[in-house]
């Protein structure tokens, strides 16, 4: 658990309800010493991870108890065709859509299609990776807020990465968009417009 600063009780929740599982260190709990927003914490979840494969998940979301195990088959499996390549993971969500008060589902296939009505998502939540896979790359790119994952994405797939995708829903997604967010956006579009991905040997 990365706490991003945060001004609550969160963490102390944890440490009151979660003493065996922290003793055991099957939580393990880094403390960001001021806020540094969500690139910032993704980045300290990988270099402070201890695991081969890493899979992600917001504060506000929730997953589906089979969802580590789906993602992981994936991709052993697609190992088996993909094997000079570096193999990842996707599944598809259930979206509570709190700013439009609706609920959809999002099919993993969609967040890497350019049609009418579909836009490149590439959110972590819905992500396994290789651990190691992240570091080689370089991490997530600073220059990035609420996108940094988007932008990970396409250094993935640009040094020869493959997504292995769970065509089903295996996280409960809450959404909402304000204004505040609009803007992160807003800047973040800027930034793809001026980054160079480079190709990194392996």
């Amino acid at each position: 658990l990365v706490n991003d600063g945060s001004k609550d009780n969160s963490i102390q929740i944890v440490r009151d309800n979660y003493k065996k599982e922290l003793e055991r260190e099957k939580i393990r709990i880094y403390e960001r010493p001021q806020n540094g927003g969500v690139c910032m914490a993704m980045r300290d979840i990988v270099k402070q991870a201890k695991g081969v494969y890493l899979a992600f998940l917001d504060a506000d979301d929730t997953m589906m108890d089979t969802r580590i195990e789906k993602q992981y088959n994936a991709i052993k499996e697609a190992e088996k065709e993909h094997q000079n390549q570096m193999i990842a993971s996707f599944c598809g969500s259930l979206v509570n859509d709190i700013t439009n008060n609706k609920g959809y589902t999002i099919d993993p296939n969609d967040l890497f299609r350019v049609t009418s009505g579909c836009f490149f998502g590439g959110g972590t939540g819905h992500s396994m990776y290789k651990t190691q896979d992240i570091l080689d790359l370089g991490n997530f790119d600073t220059k990035f807020s609420r996108s940094a994952d988007a932008a990970f994405c396409i250094m993935f797939l640009l040094n020869n990465g493959y997504y292995a995708m769970v065509n089903e829903p295996l996280i409960k997604y809450n959404f909402i968009w304000n204004e505040k967010k609009a803007k992160i956006a807003e800047e973040d579009g800027k930034n793809f417009k001026n980054i160079i991905y480079p190709i990194v040997e392996k």
